[in-house]
């Protein structure tokens, strides 16, 4: 899934794509960590833009996080290629459930202001970019990606410090596709 680590990927198949995925982990754990991802890009206007859309899910414990990507990518021809330009507006919903019954505290509740005694939630906004070059004819392609551009306070308790931010991260890919037969293609 290129798309959920390079918005630039968008459009780089000749027909739309859809992608979904469900992970579970820890299974018969309480609490323990899922995630689902539905993905969709296609490329438009002759292969010059791609668009799509990202929706993931994800919750550990009493943390749960839903986020909305939508993709946009500008491609431009190559002599031998495209080179790909991409957007990825997004907003986030983190949310905190303090009043599960799984949490314990040896000191009763509201006695620690850092620790919330309801349920909160958060909406978080950002903009991420990224640009993709991928050679059809050499079957080869190279990208890189900042999902989130914007230094997001994540943290739930407002006590004037921010303990939590979204950080500046950097994805690279790169890859090369090896076709064996004409029913077959690996990309490593």
């Amino acid at each position: 899934n290129q798309l959920a680590y390079n918005p630039a990927t968008a459009g780089n198949f000749e027909s739309p794509v859809v992608t979904a995925i469900y992970r579970k982990q820890w299974i018969g754990l309480d609490g323990a960590p899922d995630a689902q991802v539905l993905s969709y890009h296609q490329p438009m206007l002759g292969d010059r833009l791609g668009i799509g859309a990202n929706l993931s899910r994800s919750s550990i414990g009493i943390n749960r996080s839903i986020t909305l990507d939508l993709i946009y990518a500008y491609r431009i021809p190559m002599r031998i290629g495209h080179f790909c330009i991409g957007l990825q507006p997004s907003v986030r919903n983190f949310y905190q459930n303090w009043a599960d019954d799984r949490l314990y505290s040896p000191t009763p509740p509201g006695t620690d202001a850092a620790i919330p005694t309801q349920p909160s939630s958060k909406w978080v906004v950002n903009m991420g970019a990224g640009l993709y070059y991928h050679n059809q004819d050499k079957g080869w392609y190279a990208g890189a990606a900042v999902p989130r551009i914007l230094p997001n306070s994540i943290d739930f308790a407002e006590l004037g410090g921010e303990l939590s931010r979204e950080t500046f991260h950097l994805n690279a890919m790169a890859g090369l596709t090896f076709s064996p037969s004409e029913q077959l293609n690996i990309i490593p």
